[in-house]
């Protein structure tokens, strides 16, 4: 069957290339996947905190045109649904 060991090297590389392969199949769009969906998170809670840190003192002090000056400018960025 394999009797070089030439033949056997071959064999084990394959399949050490194979395994890599399919482990490389398996992880990498699930992790890309987390860390996409983690950087998601993190951008929607700091345009949270922002604004709310911004809008804080115009509300504090009754000036809806304030707020109003300040929410605009959101209204531009995609990941807001409502504004």
């Amino acid at each position: 069957m394999l009797s070089s060991i030439r033949a056997k090297l071959v064999v084990l590389i394959a399949a050490l290339i194979a395994l890599v392969s399919i482990f490389i199949y398996q992880y990498f769009p699930d992790a890309m996947e987390r860390r996409s969906v983690a950087t998601m998170y993190d951008k929607i809670e700091t345009l949270a905190d922002v604004t709310a840190y911004h809008v804080a003192t115009a509300l504090d002090f009754n000036l809806p045109d304030d707020v109003r000056e300040i929410l605009i400018p959101f209204a531009d960025v995609n990941e807001i649904a409502y504004v």
